[in-house]
C-alpha cells in the first residue's frame, strides 16, 4: 500500500452520504443543480492502493467487471451486455446484495493500461469516475476518484 493512504471500503461506495463522517476518503461535495431528492448531495470517493501485480493485469481485471464478485462479496453477479472485446462503451449488468439490486455499468474511458472511466447507474444512485494505474515494475498503484449522486 502507498504510504499515507488506505483502501476505501466498498460499503462507502454504495452507502448513504453520511458515511463521509466515518471514512476520510469520502467527502460531500456541493451540487446545487442536481434536482435530486437530496439536493446538493454528492459524495466523492478517492484513494489508492499498491497491488502486487503488473499494470496490464490489474487494468484488465478492473476493466472486466465480471471479475468483481471474486473480490467484492457484496456483488452477487455480473454479466457482459455488449460483445467482446472489453473496451470503450462496454456495458455490464451487475447485482448487489441479498436483494440483488441491479446496476448498469458502462466504460466511458479506456486507455489501456493507464486509465479507465466508468458510469454506474441503479435505482438508488449514479456513480461516475476514473481508475488510474501507475506501473511500478512488479507492482501497480491503482488510484480511484468517483462521484456518487443519490437518486430520489
Amino acid at each position: 500500500m502507498v504510504p499515507g493512504t488506505s483502501a476505501v471500503s466498498l460499503s462507502a461506495l454504495f452507502g448513504a452520504p453520511e458515511l463521509a463522517d466515518h471514512d476520510p476518503h469520502v467527502r460531500i461535495l456541493d451540487d446545487p443543480g442536481s434536482g435530486q431528492k437530496y439536493p446538493g448531495t454528492v459524495a466523492r470517493v478517492s484513494g489508492r492502493i499498491r497491488l502486487a501485480a503488473p499494470v496490464e493485469r490489474v487494468f484488465d481485471t478492473a476493466a472486466d467487471s465480471r471479475h468483481e464478485p471474486s473480490f467484492n462479496p457484496a456483488m452477487t453477479g455480473v454479466e457482459l451486455l455488449t460483445p467482446p472485446p472489453i473496451g470503450l462503451g462496454t456495458r455490464f449488468r451487475a447485482r448487489m446484495g441479498k436483494a440483488g439490486m441491479e446496476m448498469l455499468v458502462e466504460l466511458t474511458e479506456f486507455e489501456r493500461p493507464h486509465r479507465l472511466g466508468s458510469r454506474t447507474t441503479s435505482s438508488m444512485m449514479e456513480t461516475s469516475g476514473t481508475l488510474t494505474f501507475a506501473d511500478g515494475g512488479e507492482d501497480t498503484v491503482m488510484s480511484w476518484d468517483w462521484q456518487v449522486r443519490p437518486k430520489g
